[in-house]
């Protein structure tokens, strides 16, 4: 526990390289005496184990077992704001007097040792004096030479002595060289091995790969190397597996065919044999290779398929601009002009896209920041990540957001859906609704969605107001937005503000079409016909509340209008005055005419009295001085045409229909004021 703490502190609290006092001078070399002290006892519990199972020297175990501890520590402590390179340097240095206070440690247990062995040796022979001793020699040789002359004169050649045995070497007994060999028992082999080694091998892949992907935020050489390592231990431990499978499944196969007896298992488990190889070689085909030459052109190539990106301040140092792909390495510099630029509110982006692990450290250096984002032409795939993570998020007039799913070479359906999953989870955190991410992220990854405006505001992938903020980069055109639309209109007309004032819902309603007007959406015909509908509707629903003098002024009105239609197309004429179809008056009429409509329509929009009560007696009467002062002024064609149902009334009669209806306002207009608005009144309900 106490190493592990040590490590921990380390990884927390030590940057070899960014010592600036006396305190990260004492921190270092505390966080290093903790990395020595973790290193001796982990490197020692691995040497040892090594030297257990493979029978290796202790000095070639902890050598072997410290370098496994300074890889897999440079994983585990490594981070984006510490690079992985000079994670590995520390604990390199550490892994150094470590190493030789391990072999210390194992002479300090050698002494015992020796005096263990030195115990179990026979005493040494009693000395001879050596007086004794030349003179016994003397015989000896004397009798030797003797036998020797006599064996010479009589005894055949000597016969050549028998070969002696050579030693046979002392070969290893532990199960690695044991299933290497094939000797262990193939139930042992196949089952035992293989289940262990496959289950242990699973875990560790997966437990490692949960740390180290992609899309993590480690740096591509971090992640090359892991993918190396991963890869390459697989392959050996493949190896082993399969060629001590299939060495067992053949020496059994012997066994049974020198007993008579069938050999099915084991060549039915040399034939799983085979057929493991073939699904390791396609694991390696499909995702191994694949994912192996991508990030080697992501470290080796500066990933070439992704531009490079350019990074300026502004002319007044407020807003960073960013034009180019988004590939590892962008997020140090952007964290590094935001340091050296603190007015900076805000970051314009172009970009087509790139790597999601960068985007992501992007992302949340713009949400520390609270930058507000724009994009003035193209935002597409990771670029978009950056878009959401603004404070007010604005799409110029010229600009696009492109979406689409995720995607790394050699990755399964299962990772690229988990890889979406957190994307997801990232948009979601912006606001985004996910309705719209389950429809972006399901778009293949050769494919891309624009969406249009409506759908991005929708959605909450665009928010604030161009209008309210206190600038705007150069070279960045706002769009239109509810907001201009309506600022627009009110400054053109005071109806505009009229309605806005006491009609709100169909106020809302002319901005929204307005907007999709702006938008390209609808056409300029489009917007004037429904414009022009909401507002005579509403007009027409509010003459009862009107003065009696706007409505005689509305009576004049109508009656240069149809005069005006009259003289250029008497059959808009006849629609415009019987409502049986919707003209665009300004085709017809004078600016000056459009002028007065608009200005007795928002008079009667501002009208807020209520309508007289009148008996049907006073009402007919009205009508009745009308009629007769039409029948004085009109031709007897005009006025039949004029008192026949609009349905029946032929294209011959438009002209008649059209004076007639003239007439009739002009009749009204020069009642007094009050006989004029109540007739008028009673028309229009």
């Amino acid at each position: 526990m106490l190493c592990c703490t040590a490590f921990r502190y380390v990884h927390r609290h030590v940057d070899a390289w960014r010592c600036r006092n006396w305190g990260d001078i004492v921190a270092f070399i505390w966080g290093l005496v903790g990395a020595v002290l973790g290193s001796v006892f982990f490197g020692g519990l691995l040497g040892w184990i090594i030297h257990k199972l493979l029978r290796l020297p202790y000095s070639t175990s902890d050598a072997v077992a410290l370098l496994v501890v300074v890889f897999g520590t440079g994983f585990t402590n490594a981070s984006p704001s510490r690079p992985i390179v000079s994670t590995w340097l520390f604990y390199f240095v550490a892994a150094i007097p470590a190493y030789l206070i391990l072999r210390q440690l194992r002479r300090y247990a050698s002494p015992a040792l020796a005096v263990a062995t030195a115990s179990d040796q026979p005493p040494p022979l009693p000395q001879t004096p050596r007086s004794d001793q030349a003179a016994v020699t003397a015989q000896m040789q004397l009798e030797d030479e003797v036998a020797l002359s006599v064996r010479t004169q009589d005894a055949p050649p000597p016969l050549p002595s028998p070969p002696q045995p050579q030693p046979k070497p002392r070969r290893s007994q532990n199960i690695i060289a044991r299933h290497w060999r094939g000797e262990l028992p193939l139930p042992v082999s196949y089952w035992l091995v293989n289940f262990a080694v496959n289950l242990g091998a699973g875990i560790a892949v997966l437990a490692l790969s949960s740390f180290f992907t992609p899309n993590d935020g480690y740096e591509p050489a971090g992640i090359l190397a892991f993918q190396a390592f991963i890869w390459t231990t697989l392959t050996v431990l493949a190896i082993w597996q399969v060629v001590g499978l299939w060495r067992s499944a053949e020496r059994r196969a012997g066994e049974q065919s020198k007993a008579r007896k069938s050999a099915f298992w084991a060549r039915a488990a040399q034939v799983m044999a085979a057929i493991g190889v073939l699904q390791f070689g396609l694991a390696i085909t499909n995702s191994a290779a694949p994912q192996f030459a991508e990030l080697s052109r992501i470290v080796f190539l500066n990933d070439p398929d992704i531009p490079d990106a350019t990074l300026r301040l502004s002319d007044d140092a407020r807003f960073l601009v960013l034009d180019g792909g988004i590939k590892y390495g962008l997020a140090g510099q952007v964290d590094l002009l935001l340091g050296a630029a603190p007015n900076v509110t805000g970051l314009l982006l172009s970009s087509p896209g790139g790597r999601v692990a960068e985007a992501r450290k992007i992302f949340d250096l713009v949400r520390e920041r609270g930058l507000d984002t724009f994009v003035s032409d193209e935002c597409s795939s990771a670029c978009t990540l950056v878009f959401v993570a603004g404070r007010n998020r604005l799409v110029g007039q010229n600009g696009r957001l492109g979406f689409h799913g995720s995607f790394f070479p050699g990755m399964s359906e299962q990772d690229l859906r988990e890889m979406n999953d957190a994307w997801a989870s990232l948009y979601r955190s912006a606001g985004l609704s996910a309705v719209f991410l389950d429809r972006a992220l399901r778009v293949p990854p050769e494919s891309i969605w624009y969406p249009t405006r409506e759908e991005l505001r929708e959605a909450g992938v665009t928010l604030g107001d161009a209008s309210k903020l206190a600038a705007l980069p150069d070279g960045f055109t706002a769009a239109a937005s509810l907001a201009s639309v309506r600022e627009t209109l009110l400054a053109a007309s005071g109806l505009y503000e009229a309605i806005d004032t006491h009609a709100p819902d169909q106020a809302a309603r002319i901005y929204a079409r307005g907007l999709d007007y702006a938008e390209g959406k609808i056409s300029v015909d489009a917007l004037t016909s429904e414009v022009n509908g909401i507002i005579i509707k509403l007009v027409t629903t509010r003459l009862s509340r009107a003065d009696d003098q706007t409505l005689v002024q509305y009576a004049l009105v109508a009656a240069d209008e149809y005069d005006a239609l009259r003289q250029l197309d008497t059959t808009a004429c006849f629609h415009h005055a019987s409502g049986t179809q919707q003209i665009n008056l300004k085709s017809y009429i004078s600016p000056e005419l459009a002028a007065r409509e608009a200005a007795v329509n928002e008079r009667i929009v501002r009208s807020v009295g209520t309508a007289p009560s009148v008996t049907q007696t006073y009402l007919d009467s009205i009508w009745g001085a009308v009629g007769w002062a039409m029948r004085n002024t009109l031709t007897q064609a005009e006025f039949d045409a004029f008192m026949t149902p609009v349905e029946q009334i032929t294209p011959s009669e438009h002209e008649a229909y059209c004076i007639a209806a003239t007439a009739m306002m002009r009749e009204l207009a020069k009642l007094p004021p009050h006989e004029a608005a109540t007739a008028i009144r009673s028309f229009y309900q």
